[in-house]
């Protein structure tokens, strides 16, 4: 799962900053994830514990988040008349 989101942590940099090449955030953004995982995370069992929670988290943003764009998106889109595109 980790491997989910580094990839599109350098991607969505790589895009706001209009970098050609996403490939050279990889080593820093790898190194400052490992380094901060040690300081979120003291032990395994503290991880295991935050595990619970996880259906929560995964109904809000990998359900209702994605939904709740979508409408935004859907709305944005509708033409308002007289409007110069």
């Amino acid at each position: 799962m980790m491997t989910y989101y580094l990839h599109t942590t350098v991607h969505g940099i790589a895009y706001v900053f209009n970098l050609r090449e996403p490939q050279s955030l990889l080593i820093p953004l790898s190194l400052l994830a490992l380094l901060v995982s040690g300081i979120v995370w003291a032990s395994t069992s503290e991880d295991l514990s935050t595990q619970k929670l996880s259906p929560i988290y995964m109904s809000i943003f990998g359900i209702l988040l994605p939904i709740v764009i979508w409408l935004v998106g859907c709305f944005k889109k509708q033409k308002v008349p007289g409007e110069a595109v």
